[in-house]
């Protein structure tokens, strides 16, 4: 990779972003008192896979939130979007089992700049495919038209996100258990970049070559990086 190329240069400033997590935690950190005693009560919130809260006995409820970045821009340039919602679905899930939740349900968020049946049919195709992959049922979710807010490329302008819950029982519950000097790290392959860093690498490849350019073995450099997350809460 071209060494004067950087997260920062791309537009992404890691300390910048810490820095602003850590002003806004200040502030929601104040909530997570409010169901204390009660069902529902936080046992974690922020700053980890998943925030936990408390349900009867040894049962535990774990939310969390997520959406694919600037993926919907390489979506949106190759005019593919029947897998974007995989990447959705995957972004939440998989990070629901780091905590040790089993996924049971989801809701998806689609924001469109214009109304475009075609755009939101592919787009729900991948969350439905996404949805039977993991075997968590998306249940309700919100589609909303702000031409005013989504940028993007023309018609095709949108953003993706979905929140998802999981249940974690006294068996799966990894909650307070620490890495610790001689654990076994397994490393899973991946099934290309996933849903982390199209940032940068549209900056550093696209300056270089077209989505429609083959690069790898016949492979286009769209279908590449479009490739979906893998789902691992079925593994």
């Amino acid at each position: 990779m071209n060494k004067s190329w950087s997260y920062k240069k791309a537009g992404v400033d890691i300390r910048s972003i810490k820095s602003s997590h850590s002003a806004i935690s200040k502030l929601l950190n104040s909530t997570l008192s409010l169901r204390d005693g009660k069902i529902g009560e936080v046992i974690n919130g922020s700053g980890h896979y998943a925030g936990v809260v408390k349900l009867r006995n040894n049962e535990y409820l774990a939310l969390h939130t997520d959406g694919v970045g600037t993926k919907v821009l390489i979506a949106q340039q190759y005019s593919k979007f029947d897998t974007v919602g995989i990447d959705c679905i995957a972004m939440n899930v998989n990070d629901l089992i780091c905590v040790g939740a089993e996924p049971i349900s989801l809701v998806d968020y689609i924001a469109l700049k214009k109304n475009n049946p075609l755009l939101l049919k592919e787009i729900t195709k991948g969350l439905a495919k996404g949805s039977k992959l993991s075997a968590t049922p998306i249940i309700g979710g919100e589609t909303a038209i702000m031409p005013d807010v989504i940028e993007g490329y023309g018609n095709k302008a949108f953003d993706l996100a979905a929140s998802a819950i999981g249940i974690i029982n006294k068996k799966t519950n990894m909650l307070n258990r620490k890495i610790k000097s001689g654990d076994i790290i397994i490393g899973l392959r991946s099934s290309g970049i996933h849903s982390n860093g199209a940032t940068l690498a549209r900056k550093v490849l696209l300056n270089k070559y077209s989505l429609r350019k083959k690069i790898y073995k016949s492979k286009r450099l769209g279908d590449i990086l479009l490739e979906p997350t893998i789902i691992y809460s079925q593994a």
